[in-house]
């Protein structure tokens, strides 16, 4: 009778070691979320459920040791084109941008690519008010722990490789795949770092065609955050965590270059209606008492277009990678001509008053010739 037992218990154990084993490969050979390097497969695993880009690219800065890094939030992420970087200047360039990173995450970042990367030459570093709020939180895709390694870290083998619901979600980008559903994404994360353009586009193509305008949309969702506009303070800790960034490429010879980033004119208005104005006045001044920096926001021809399709930017904070073309060959100097004269103002400390009254007669002239707008964004506010 024992034997018995012991064979039935032997067998359940190997039964349950090949389902594992199972699992595993599974969730690799399909790599739903497109963090492996497995090979992809049209009809099979070609289109993914999402890209997890904190993963991926601390594994890419290893592998790939660009020349030239952009640091920033999902505004470079989306904005910035290391291809049209390397046709420029004829260097490598990796976006490093990761949707709602804060200074701390970003210099961490940066200071990982210092260790791995001695080569490195320039960094290139969009800046976001948001970006500097004290109610600001960590990103749940960010661990400090992958950074100290340049293996795979326990937590990410195991939450992508042997959980059931990673296998529930190859399963279902097979379905979708031979079944040519799609309601999954495809190259989200291109190899360069940066974001597929067409990607984003057809979401919000889709969404302004069934009613739903996200430059509004989305800057409301900006203003009911307490982690974005509804509570804000200046954070001194996010303002060291830059001093120290811009301390670090000096101290290694690499050339920065920081900008303001140009999001649409509703974001400034909005941040006007929420009360903030001093507050980012203030924050640019903090920058610059820093380093000098290019300042690409405010009301100029490009953040002043059209709300009402996609052609500059994909929502009021998003700019499209056109527009980061722009700002490549302002802040790099190379044929600028290209380059609206009105958008982008190199800010030193000597300069910066006067600019920032400039932009507060900007934003009055354009809010007082767009009542509508006006009217419109009054309704997003919280009550």
């Amino acid at each position: 009778m024992k034997k018995k037992y012991r064979t039935w218990n032997l067998a359940v154990i190997i039964l349950c070691m090949l389902t594992i084993v199972f699992i595993v490969a599974v969730n690799y050979l399909v790599n739903p979320y497109n963090i492996f390097e497995s090979p992809t497969y049209e009809g099979f695993n070609e289109q993914k459920i999402e890209t997890k880009e904190y993963i991926l690219k601390e594994k890419d800065l290893v592998n790939q040791k660009p020349d030239t890094i952009f640091l920033g939030s999902s505004r470079t992420f989306l904005g910035l084109d290391p291809s049209y970087y390397k046709k420029m200047v004829g260097e490598k360039a990796y976006n490093v941008g990761l949707a709602g990173a804060s200074m701390d995450v970003e210099l961490k970042y940066f200071e990982y690519v210092l260790k791995s990367n001695p080569k490195l030459k320039r960094v290139i570093i969009g800046l976001d008010f948001e970006a500097f709020n004290i109610f600001g939180t960590t990103p749940l895709g960010f661990s400090e722990e992958r950074l100290s390694s340049k293996r795979w870290i326990k937590e990410d083998l195991f939450l992508n490789l042997f959980t059931i619901q990673a296998f529930i979600d190859s399963m279902r980008v097979i379905h979708e795949n031979r079944n040519n559903i799609s309601n999954l994404t495809q190259d989200t994360l291109l190899e360069d770092g940066s974001f597929n353009e067409s990607v984003q586009l057809n979401i919000h193509q889709e969404m302004l065609n069934s009613g739903h305008n996200r430059f509004y949309e989305h800057l409301q969702e900006y203003l009911v955050s307490e982690q974005l506009l509804a509570k804000y303070e200046l954070s001194n800790k996010n303002i060291s965590y830059f001093k120290q960034l811009v301390d670090l490429c000096e101290e290694n010879q690499i050339e920065l270059i920081a900008f303001i980033q140009p999001a649409h004119a509703l974001q400034w208005t909005g941040i006007e209606k929420a009360g903030l104005w001093e507050q980012l006045e203030q924050w640019k001044k903090e920058i610059v008492h820093i380093t000098p920096v290019w300042d690409f926001s405010g009301y100029n021809s490009i953040t002043t277009t059209s709300a009402e399709n996609f052609d500059v930017y994909f929502d009021q904070a998003h700019y499209r990678k056109k527009v980061g073309n722009l700002i490549l060959h302002k802040t790099l100097q190379i044929d600028a001509e290209k380059v609206p004269s009105d958008f982008g103002v190199y800010l030193t400390e000597e300069n910066i008053q006067s600019h920032l009254y400039k932009i507060r007669a900007d934003r009055d002239a354009w809010m007082a010739d767009n009542p509508l707008i006006m009217q419109r964004i009054d309704e997003l506010l919280p009550e």
